[in-house]
């Protein structure tokens, strides 16, 4: 499939989250167009968890949300950038466990993050991320080229 096709998807299913809360979009996609060997609807579950995320973390005051794609000779990586609150680094020693959440009990469950990384690992990936308290988070999955192929 198609992964700029399944980000457009996503931030389609988001348009209507992201105004509502003053959120723009940047996109900052590679000019190959790749095609990915993978599970489309489990790596668009992965997509949609960290725009969730990244839209929750700038809710209040608004903010960017950048997706950025590039490939080299071994791997396809999608980032997820937000400027929202980013995660103290207390949290972040937690937050690829199974229900650890920072969010309120009736927002989340805890299990967004811990699936998304277990979908990656399965595909022969990683996601790992960077944080930095009240400045934003990025959060980059990686997935090996022998799972892409070039059109």
């Amino acid at each position: 499939f198609d992964p700029h096709k399944a980000i457009e998807n996503v931030l389609l299913f988001q348009k209507k989250n992201l105004s509502t809360h003053g959120i723009s979009v940047v996109r900052e996609y590679c000019n190959d167009f790749t095609f990915i060997h993978a599970v489309e609807d489990q790596v668009t579950q992965v997509l949609v968890n960290l725009t969730l995320n990244a839209v929750d973390a700038m809710a209040e005051q608004g903010g960017v949300l950048t997706v950025i794609t590039n490939q080299d000779a071994e791997y396809m990586d999608i980032i997820i950038k937000d400027t929202g609150n980013g995660i103290t680094e207390e949290d972040q020693k937690n937050i690829f466990e199974p229900f650890f959440s920072t969010k309120p009990d009736v927002e989340g469950t805890g299990l967004g993050l811990p699936v998304s990384y277990s979908i990656i690992k399965n595909h022969g990936g990683e996601i790992t991320f960077s944080s930095t308290s009240g400045k934003g988070s990025a959060f980059h999955v990686r997935l090996p080229n022998n799972l892409a192929e070039k059109n």
